[in-house]
């Protein structure tokens, strides 16, 4: 006797054929898994299609600057929001992107001049002679380059491959949402290595790239009155509505001249993570100090307890709230150069905290070398763990 199990049972309808979203990768899905559903006659029922389902539709012609000759391209806040961008086969012309990107790529190049907003990825050039660019970036690439001048911010360390007279200088530029698009692009404005430049194919009788300071950008990156328009609806007033400047009053990141900029007399000051110490509050600092004396670089710096006490190391209770506040979150660190800098670096420092919110008098928000001894150890420490890190 057969069980009731193994009857066979009427069904409603016929059931039709159902895929799920697995199905169409290969596997089959549960039954509860459909992209296509049908009614009980049998016909197909539409599947819902939400906003948020539907691909964003881009126009990939604006995200492109090609085949220009003795033209001017501009693209403005907003224009390029993060996306990819191309810039290739262009000749004595000069291109303006006022904004951030997420890549770029410049390729077949000659004689021009860029002038590139936040790239939070690499910036890549193949292929270019005798061009200028001032950008700030995440990573700098060039290959089969010549002739360039490269005003660079970069976070990690430039590369050049198979290129050859690469002239690096700090960058000196700003416009009205220079900082903004570095938050946006996920760039750090005080992490710059625009000098630390590594050489895939270095030349056994002479170095393929130089770094210097002494380059003023502002006569490089002139805007002349009789320069053409592009094809399309590049508007010159984009940069002047944007405040672009490639003046060191005007410039807002810090202008860092790495290790050529140091002198006999350095002092340090780190700022701690403390919501008091914002970015505009730190920025502000530095240019203070900077009207004075020589900034040779600035670094970000994340430490643990053991990297605290490496850096402040004896117990008196500066040191112990030093240690304390600099596991607290990121800090920032910088070195100055010049005649009596360590004095002047505390007077300064000193001047400015006097001014803080009442509440920040028992905070310990920064650190400033107080002698010269001190100062070697700390920049010491600080370089050690920043290569270890840089190197991995």
């Amino acid at each position: 006797m057969e069980s009731e199990s193994s009857e066979e049972k009427p069904a409603k309808y016929a059931r039709a054929p159902r895929y799920s979203k697995h199905a169409r990768s290969g596997n089959r899905g549960d039954s509860d898994d459909l992209s296509i559903n049908y009614k009980g006659d049998g016909k197909e029922e539409p599947q819902k299609v939400y906003s948020w389902d539907k691909p964003r539709e881009f126009d990939t012609s604006q995200y492109i600057v090609k085949d220009l000759k003795e033209e001017l391209a501009i693209r403005g806040g907003g224009s390029i929001d993060g996306q990819q961008f191309i810039i290739q086969d262009c000749e004595s012309s000069t291109v303006v992107l006022l904004d951030f990107s997420d890549t770029i790529t410049v390729d077949n190049c000659t004689d021009c001049r860029f002038v590139i907003g936040p790239v939070g990825g690499s910036i890549f050039f193949r292929n270019c002679q005798g061009c200028s660019c001032s950008v700030a970036c995440q990573q700098f690439r060039t290959r089969d380059c010549d002739e360039m001048n490269i005003f660079l911010h970069c976070t990690t360390q430039p590369v050049i491959e198979s290129s050859r007279n690469m002239r690096f200088h700090p960058m000196r530029m700003n416009y009205t949402d220079l900082v903004e698009d570095y938050k946006k692009a996920n760039l750090s404005v005080f992490d710059n290595h625009w000098d630390n430049i590594h050489d895939f194919t270095p030349d056994d009788y002479c170095r393929n790239y130089s770094t210097t300071t002494s380059i003023d950008p502002v006569e490089i990156f002139k805007f002349h009155e009789n320069e053409m328009l592009a094809k399309g609806s590049a508007d010159p007033n984009t940069i002047t509505n944007a405040h672009l400047s490639f003046t060191d009053d005007d410039c807002l990141i810090p202008l860092v001249n790495g290790e050529g900029g140091r002198g006999e007399e350095t002092a340090v000051v780190i700022l701690f993570h403390h919501q008091l110490m914002t970015e505009e509050v730190i920025l502000d600092i530095f240019h203070r100090i900077s009207q004075v004396l020589t900034l040779v670089m600035t670094r970000h710096f994340d430490f643990g307890s053991d990297e605290a006490c490496r850096v402040f190391i004896d117990d008196s209770p500066q040191s112990i709230a030093c240690r304390n506040a600099a596991t607290t979150g990121r800090m920032v660190g910088a070195e100055y150069s010049g005649d009596d800098a360590v004095k002047i670096v505390n007077s300064v420092m000193g001047e400015y905290m006097s001014g803080m919110p009442p509440e920040s008098m028992n905070e310990t928000l920064c650190y400033t070398s107080p002698n010269d001894e001190d100062t070697n150890h700390v920049l010491n420490v600080l370089n050690t763990l920043h290569n270890s890190r840089f190197d991995c």
